[in-house]
């Protein structure tokens, strides 16, 4: 009887680890470089969820790192055997990061808008590190989509058939249009209709970039 409390004894002090790799260092900069305020600032919360949308944000980008596809139900699952204190705070659980809240989130980022909240992050950061901009490269890619929606028709993009990029007639598409620089750093992100053409969405992404850099910024397309 004395082993058993004893061994009882020894299992209740032993605290468990979480792994925190590459996820913590990115959580890091994210803190650091102030994009969390800056993000909370653009996006307010409207309702009475926990977290605020930084952190669901945040998440989001971890979740991407780690190369997981699951369903949005599943998000809190990807969270379990990660030190959630350390890369969100002591008050964050990995059940505050739910579908609810991460839907909330993905909401309030297509009412925002995308490409705007993206660019401002991207200005944000270049206002904060040297981000070299003397050589910058535009392409687009297809990104192929699988089953139906209920409802086809969007104020924001067409889901349909267009040029792909890999090969598959059979699927429809949206594009997705990026502007990096000399490095490879993303500078301008924005999404089309499956039936975009390069000549019109490289030449509007471009246009973008430029009303947004400062009138000092010198760099060759």
């Amino acid at each position: 009887m004395a082993a058993k409390n004893n061994s009882r004894r020894v299992e209740s002090s032993i605290k468990r680890t979480g792994f925190l790799g590459h996820l913590g260092l990115i959580a890091g900069v994210f803190r650091e470089l102030e994009v969390d305020k800056l993000i909370d600032e653009k996006l307010p919360k409207e309702r009475d969820h926990k977290v605020p949308h930084s952190v669901c944000i945040l998440a989001m980008v971890l979740n991407g790192l780690g190369f997981i596809g699951q369903r949005l139900y599943l998000f809190p699952d990807y969270f379990r055997t990660i030190s959630i204190g350390r890369l969100f705070g002591d008050s964050v659980t990995r059940e505050d990061l739910n579908q609810y809240a991460i839907g909330e989130t993905l909401d309030r980022i297509v009412k925002y808008g995308p490409t705007k909240l993206f660019t401002e992050i991207t200005l944000h950061i270049m206002a904060r590190l040297p981000i070299p901009l003397h050589c910058l490269h535009a392409d687009t890619t297809s990104v192929s989509v699988y089953g139906d929606y209920e409802d086809e028709e969007t104020e924001y993009i067409d889901i349909t058939f267009g040029i792909p990029k890999n090969g598959r007639w059979d699927l429809k598409q949206f594009v997705l249009s990026l502007i990096v620089n000399q490095h490879g750093i993303p500078l301008f992100m924005n999404t089309h209709s499956g039936n975009a053409s390069d000549k019109s969405t490289i030449l509007e992404a471009i246009k973008s970039l430029k009303s947004a850099l400062s009138p000092e910024a010198k760099c060759t397309m």
